[in-house]
């Protein structure tokens, strides 16, 4: 099975940015992707409405679509496997949102057969950290000791998004860390797996293991541009430019540093 563009559409923001949706499924069969059509607010970002200190900071999405026909959507975007529907929002060519459609929460009219408003809403796989346990392929637990980074690494990849970069800039140290130009303290603090297994050997939940291997450090991890940040509030309250470390989720390799200016509006 492998994705493939299913619907698509392009719309002019009032700042006069060109904005993509396109919608890939999952898909053994060969999928024609066709154009479809955008309702007012055609899509919207949903910021997370959590605490300052809350370590995952997921963000949804609202999609706004025409139903040209009398439920033209139901079977094609009705769908069980909460990873079956990938949604992508490019912004002047360059991605902006990556997440998937909500197989449970959709919403339209029955008072009409035609050309009435259909509203989907999605996530960006943080939400699917509930459902997913720290197991490995085969089902069997995690053994042994890794570093936090390869924990980290495991959630995100559990997530199964396309995320490019993993960004990394915490202001919180430990004493012994290197410093080196392509460590973080991720890097060098190990665990043992087992911490992540309760008494009857149950596993944890990703985001209950995210959680936990965040919170010591007071860093949060979200979304952004299509790639994923971790840092911190005292890195974020400094303002002016931030140095982040960045690397290729795709191998896990270092792959340099990014700088970005934040601001504490």
């Amino acid at each position: 099975m492998a994705y493939q563009k299913k619907y698509f559409s392009q719309f002019i923001s009032i700042d006069n940015k060109t904005h993509l949706i396109e919608i890939w499924q999952n898909s053994e069969a060969t999928i024609t992707a066709d154009e479809v059509t955008l309702m007012d607010s055609p899509f919207i970002i949903q910021l997370p409405d959590v605490g300052l200190f809350d370590p995952v900071l997921g963000m949804g999405c609202e999609l706004n679509m025409l139903s040209k026909t009398n439920m033209q959507f139901f079977g094609s975007l009705y769908h069980i496997d909460p990873k079956e529907i990938l949604v992508k929002h490019n912004v002047n060519g360059a991605i902006n949102w990556l997440g998937y459609l909500n197989s449970e929460t959709s919403r339209e009219s029955y008072d009409q057969l035609t050309k009435y408003a259909v509203q989907f809403i999605g996530n960006d796989g943080f939400a699917l950290l509930d459902r997913f346990y720290f197991l490995q392929l085969d089902g069997t637990n995690y053994i042994g000791v890794k570093s936090l980074f390869e924990v980290i690494s495991i959630c995100i990849q559990k997530i199964g998004l396309p995320f490019t970069y993993l960004n990394i800039s915490l202001a919180t140290t430990f004493t012994g860390w290197s410093g080196g130009a392509s460590s973080t303290v991720f890097h060098e603090q190990y665990i043992d797996c087992s911490n992540f297994y309760d008494e009857d050997n149950q596993p944890f939940t990703l985001r209950k293991v995210l959680e936990s291997v965040l919170q010591p450090f007071a860093a949060f991890i979200v979304q952004i541009g299509g790639d994923l940040y971790i840092t911190d509030t005292h890195t974020i309250a400094q303002s002016g430019s931030i140095t982040y470390k960045r690397f290729l989720l795709s191998n896990l390799s270092y792959a340099g540093t990014l700088s970005k200016t934040v601001s504490k509006t």
